[in-house]
């Protein structure tokens, strides 16, 4: 079954997924986005029958539900903004679509350590972010791309065009405590910027669609959410100023997106550890309905908060993530 608790804070509904097995998408209806990761990603047989693993064991997981869904701007126009690989970024990242993570080191010289994804999943100019999507499934599509989930720093400093620095506070308690003493300290200390510059425009960024007619009231009552909320987002990259300067698009408006957010050194995604969710970015309405502030570096609630890899975790309509991998 499906089971929301619904609460209201400000002017954003919020649905809290827990379980899943009512639903049930065909595989056959995402195995044209399995095909088209495969070519650009190279992927052999054995890797292409993992992702599509992945797909068929997930209840919901899609470009949104079909029947609901109705973006703002078409692939066709999205295509008329060419995009281009950038084959410095290539011959670093050594896969395609991803800009690197620099990091200072004791002798205060940059090195690249990491590479994110320049879009929201599937990390292919033009497509729809895939959403529905678990942090646990996100991490083990990531995996079987020879990627990784991302740690919330690795996003902030890349949205932010900064070199990395690890912005956690570690300690003992629970992570409600954990993370309250983190969120503060980091907003309170937090340089605040936009991917865009210093100033906030989300107009520059896609935030101007709508919710479907009665997804307010079935998040409400949390009842036939899936049916009933679209994912109205648009084509990834399709709004060439909402770019960092390290060269990744979308970190505002479209969809939120799952990160990684280590209580110590060994849950680093990057150490080859996971911790809890994160959630950064904002979405496809934030222009109508701003609930929380979204520039790069600051750090939300523990919303929807779970271990990344518990079979609870967070998914809705207006979510996804994004990949990161380590540079050897």
């Amino acid at each position: 079954m499906i089971r929301y608790v619904v609460s209201k804070s400000s002017s954003l509904l919020v649905a809290f997924f827990f379980t899943s097995t009512a639903l049930s998408i065909p595989l056959k209806e995402v195995i044209p986005l399995i095909d088209r990761l495969a070519s650009i990603n190279h992927l052999d047989a054995n890797a292409k029958k993992k992702l599509e693993a992945i797909f068929s064991a997930s209840p919901a997981m899609t470009q949104g539900n079909p029947k609901v869904t109705a973006h703002p701007m078409s692939q066709a126009q999205c295509l008329k903004h060419e995009i281009k690989q950038d084959l410095e970024f290539s011959n670093i990242c050594q896969s395609p679509y991803m800009a690197p993570i620099y990091q200072k080191d004791a002798k205060d010289q940059r090195h690249a350590v990491a590479c994110i994804d320049q879009f929201e999943f599937p990390n292919i100019p033009c497509e729809y972010p895939l959403v529905w999507v678990s942090p646990k499934e996100a991490s083990e599509v990531c995996e079987s791309l020879g990627k990784r989930l991302c740690d919330a720093s690795e996003w902030e400093a890349s949205c932010a065009g900064d070199d990395l620095i690890d912005r956690y506070s570690f300690g003992d308690g629970t992570i409600q405590t954990l993370h309250k003493k983190q969120r503060q300290e980091a907003n309170r200390t937090r340089k605040v910027v936009w991917s865009y510059g210093k100033a906030k425009s989300s107009s520059l960024c896609a935030t101007g669609s709508s919710k479907s007619p009665g997804c307010d009231e079935a998040l409400r009552t949390g009842k036939n959410v899936y049916q009933t909320c679209g994912s109205n987002t648009y084509p990834v990259g399709a709004f060439p100023e909402c770019k960092s300067a390290s060269g990744v698009y979308d970190l505002h408006g479209n969809a939120a997106e799952h990160m990684n957010l280590p209580t110590n050194t060994k849950e680093l995604a990057r150490n080859g550890g996971l911790g809890y969710t994160e959630m950064k970015g904002s979405w496809f309405v934030f222009n109508k309905i701003a609930a929380h502030q979204d520039d790069c570096y600051w750090r939300a609630p523990f919303w929807h908060g779970s271990k990344i890899n518990s079979l609870k975790g967070h998914s809705n309509y207006h979510l996804s993530f994004r990949c990161c991998k380590n540079i050897k």
